[in-house]
């Protein structure tokens, strides 16, 4: 049996979209209002929303990954994933490339890549868990310029995701060039 990857239905799709240009309002609000650790938040939820876009319009280079979010050997829903399996399977795709190992290597600036900085989002949003917050962020709070990295983060994943849109429309109008040529 071939795996597959369920297609969000339109309406899904639709609502994915809505909710992620939110996200990123509700991001631009909570900036206003000092509140960076809620804005955060914002920015990691618009990442995964843009990402479970990504993966169901490009299904056959996620499931290549081998990443794709799996129990008992079965692929979930698309809405079942969340941004830890959604960046695997950017990164291993290579939409958001990384040069560091998330668990194994330390924060290296110059080796790091857009994927490595994409984890950084991920990471920075479930500090809004209370545990994770006391073992890895102690006594921090996420002040504005961190922040505007963050958010400066998110707009350059859009640009990585529009750039791989644009190279995968040359190649269907490329291959499609050659199929009329036939």
């Amino acid at each position: 049996m071939t795996e597959s990857i369920e297609h969000l239905s339109k309406d899904e799709a639709n609502e994915l979209f809505r909710l992620y240009k939110f996200f990123i309002q509700e991001a631009d609000r909570c900036k206003e209002a000092k509140a960076y650790h809620a804005g955060s938040v914002m920015l990691g939820s618009a990442l995964e929303a843009i990402l479970v876009l990504f993966v169901d319009m490009y299904p056959e280079e996620s499931l290549a990954t081998g990443e794709c979010h799996k129990r008992d050997k079965k692929i979930l829903p698309l809405l079942k994933w969340d941004l830890s399996h959604l960046l695997s399977v950017a990164k291993s795709a290579g939409w958001l490339p990384n040069a560091l190992d998330h668990d194994e290597d330390e924060w290296d600036e110059e080796k790091a890549k857009i994927g490595d900085y994409a984890q950084l989002i991920h990471d920075v949003r479930n500090y809004v868990h209370p545990g994770r917050h006391t073992r890895e962020f102690y006594k921090e709070d996420i002040t504005e310029e961190f922040y505007s990295q963050l958010s400066e983060v998110l707009e350059y994943c859009q640009k990585w995701l529009e750039a791989h849109n644009a190279k995968a429309l040359l190649k269907a109008l490329d291959k499609e060039e050659k199929n009329g040529d036939e």
